[in-house]
Order: structure tokens, then C-alpha cells, then sequence
């Protein structure tokens, strides 16, 4: 059973998707499991019972996506129809058959497609998400767009090896701050270390950034606490080495690039936006920057 919040919404819009877009989405990912040059998506003209074609394997791909589930007898009706007209068209030359369907095959259905092709196969959608979920990032990233997945997931995902990364090895732990008692307003800290038209600018960021601060911290509460001390700590001490930096939005800036330059080589806007989160996230929590004097206005 799939638990990553991510893989059940694209699970969940794999079964929402109808004909079009379900046969559009298979052979895109048939280009991914096995290159352009060995698909050839013959949908643009009459298939003839089949979607798509592999020539490395000898096979042929039908997809059936309808919105919802279908019934036993208009599974029947529909796969035999695809089936019959494969047998008299393609299957001298691709003796391997395909069945790509948007839900979880019964029972009953495979044993269908197995009367039919005792070679045959029936994929359903859980098999084609493990499909998607074993590419690499870059493959999987747009195809998870197309399905309409909520872009925080997606954040969570770019943000994670980052978070994994700064929460091994051995730093020290800076000891813990009482939040309650001593992290002030969000104005108050932003006025702290802005001054002027900065102050306003600033906190309109810190405004337009919340909600992938609450990504930020969903995804933080996935990990232990000694990991999330951990995690804290890194950041605490790379941004402790931007000291020679003058100015506190600087110093800002230049973590934040230190962390785009190593972690987002292929320059994501979105991860570059997630990882401002997180050091913003950080600064919202007393850990990085100049706490407000208790005769600061509040």
C-alpha cells in the first residue's frame, strides 16, 4: 500500500484521468521506461487495437482509461474488440500484448486478458505509478505536473534531499531555545534586522512565502527530533560562515545561493523558492539572525 502523500494524489489522478489523457500519459511514460526512438505512439492514425508499439520487445500496448472503473461485461466487450483487431494486425510482428488500464485490475479481469493472450499482460494503475515512481527525478518531476499534482508535494519532494543531506554527520547541537517565551512577532524580527523600505519588502517576502513555510514544516516533522536539531544546527553554523558578509539580507542571500548551488544544479525555480523557505522558516524561529531587545517596539 502506497503511503507517500506524494504517489497517492498521482495514484489518485491516474484514475481520474479519461481515454485521451490516459492513453496521452501511458506513452509518455512508455518514452521514459524505454526511450523515444523504441515507442512509436501510433495513436494519430487507426491503431487497430493498439496505442503504442515497443520494437525493442516486440510489443504492443493498448490502453483503456475510462473515468471510472468499468463493469465486467463492458470490460469483456471492449478488451475483445481491442484484442481481435491486435490478432489480425500486429500480432505477427509483435507477438507481446499489453493491456494498460487507469485502475486496479480484479481478479476476474486478469484472468480475462490471460483467456485471451496466455502471454498477455494487464497493467493497472498501481504498476504504472512504481513505474513512475523508480525514474529518476527529472523524468518523474513533469510527468507528476501533467497529472495535476499539488505543487507543495512537489516542493516537499526537491526540498527533501537537501533536508536529508543537512541532518546527517556529526554537528554539534546548539541547545534549544524556548520559542514561547523568546521568538518575537514576525514584524518585530524583521525590524530587527531590516530597517526602512528593506523591513517592508522584507516582510512582504516573508507574507508571499508562508505557505511553502508550512510545507517546510510538515516535511521537517517527518524527521526524528535528534534530525531536526540536527538540521537546525547545519543551518545555523553555514549561516555563521557567511559572517564576512555585510548586512543581514546579504548574508541571507548568499546561504541561500550556497545551498541553490549545491543542491539545485539544474536551477528548479521551485526548489530555488523552497530552500528560501526553509532559511526563512528558520529566521521566523530565532535560529538565524538578531532577536528584537525587549525595549523594541513591538
Amino acid at each position: 500500500m502506497e503511503s507517500d502523500p506524494l504517489y497517492v494524489q498521482a495514484g489518485q489522478m491516474l484514475g481520474a484521468l479519461g481515454e485521451m489523457a490516459w492513453q496521452s500519459f501511458v506513452v509518455d511514460l512508455l518514452h521514459a521506461l524505454h526511450g523515444v526512438s523504441d515507442v512509436q505512439d501510433i495513436r494519430t492514425t487507426k491503431d487497430q487495437g493498439a496505442d503504442a508499439l515497443i520494437h525493442s520487445r516486440r510489443c504492443c500496448v493498448a490502453c483503456y482509461g475510462p473515468r471510472a472503473a468499468p463493469s465486467m461485461p463492458a470490460f469483456r466487450k471492449k478488451v475483445k474488440g481491442d484484442y481481435e483487431s491486435y490478432r489480425l494486425h500486429w500480432s505477427k510482428d509483435y507477438p507481446h500484448w499489453e493491456l494498460w488500464v487507469n485502475w486496479p485490475p480484479s481478479p476476474e479481469q486478469i484472468r480475462f486478458v490471460k483467456s485471451l493472450n496466455d502471454q498477455g499482460q494487464i497493467v493497472g494503475r498501481d504498476r504504472v505509478r512504481k513505474h513512475l515512481k523508480e525514474r529518476p527525478w527529472g523524468e518523474q518531476r513533469p510527468l507528476l505536473e501533467r497529472l495535476g499534482v499539488e505543487p507543495a508535494l512537489i516542493g516537499r519532494r526537491l526540498l527533501q534531499p537537501l533536508l536529508d543531506d543537512l541532518a546527517g554527520g556529526n554537528i554539534p547541537v546548539y541547545s534549544p531555545v524556548d520559542y514561547h517565551d523568546r521568538a518575537p512577532e514576525i514584524a518585530r524580527k524583521v525590524n530587527a534586522n531590516y530597517s526602512g523600505p528593506d523591513a517592508e519588502e522584507a516582510l512582504i517576502r516573508m507574507r508571499l512565502s508562508f505557505d511553502a513555510q508550512c510545507d517546510v514544516e510538515a516535511l521537517l516533522e517527518q524527521y526524528g527530533n535528534a534530525e531536526i536539531e540536527r538540521i537546525k544546527s547545519r543551518v545555523i553554523r553555514d549561516f555563521s560562515d557567511t559572517g564576512h558578509v555585510q548586512g543581514f539580507h546579504s548574508r541571507f542571500i548568499t546561504l541561500c545561493q550556497r545551498y541553490d548551488d549545491k543542491y539545485n544544479r539544474v536551477e528548479d525555480d521551485l526548489l530555488s523558492d523552497y530552500i528560501r523557505a526553509l532559511v526563512l522558516y528558520l529566521f521566523s524561529q530565532c535560529h538565524i539572525g538578531r532577536a528584537p531587545t525587549a525595549n523594541e517596539a513591538r
